[in-house]
């Protein structure tokens, strides 16, 4: 495998040993480096002998926060389709919601957020732009 690198400092792609000899006619000119990105760097940058990372820190916490957005409503669905029959039960006849379900509910909770601050968001506030969280 081998990285492709245009306009000296832009990332363009990996490509396997195999595509580039069988290729060799459109490929004999590119700038390729052995030395790929880390899947940890957004925006891979080149400079002549290692990546780095090539994006903003507004836009890095941009795209942190919508992969944040999108496990929250995973979670949030996985919640609510746990809990819609108890919680029914509940207002219609007055059926406590069982612990189990409870239990498994906070586990999900705190799943989610787990799984965020793996992201490094520790900053909740973006929830207040997303309808439904």
């Amino acid at each position: 495998m081998k990285a492709k690198i245009i306009n000296t400092t832009d990332f363009d792609g990996i490509y396997t040993i195999d595509y580039l000899l069988e290729n060799i006619e459109l490929t004999s000119d590119w700038i390729l480096t052995e030395l790929l990105p880390s899947n940890e760097i957004v925006i891979p940058k080149w400079n002549g002998s290692e990546w780095f990372e090539g994006g903003s820190n507004d836009y890095l916490r941009s795209i942190k926060e919508e992969k944040a957005i999108q496990i929250d409503l995973d979670y949030t669905a996985k919640i609510s389709l746990l809990m819609n029959k108890h919680v029914e039960k509940y207002i219609i006849d007055g059926t406590e919601i069982p612990l189990i379900i409870i239990e498994k509910r906070n586990e999900l909770r705190q799943e989610c957020n787990d799984k965020i601050g793996e992201l490094g968001i520790s900053d909740f506030t973006y929830r207040q732009r997303i309808i439904g969280l």
